[in-house]
């Protein structure tokens, strides 16, 4: 994501990103890891929905 031109991007985008690259699996599992990753403030939610990493 730090690569990302905007340093946010929208969780489906993502998604399809890691699918691509990593490994193939369902939006409500990757959907409970950014939970996750929220919650331990390792990303944040923008007003647009976007996520972006935590300084």
């Amino acid at each position: 994501m730090r690569a990302h031109q905007f340093n946010s991007i929208c969780p489906t985008i993502l998604y399809r990103k890691y699918c691509r690259k990593i490994k193939n699996i369902s939006y409500s599992y990757f959907i409970n890891g950014l939970d996750w990753l929220y919650l331990i403030k390792v990303i944040e939610l923008k007003d647009n929905g976007d996520i972006t990493l935590c300084n």
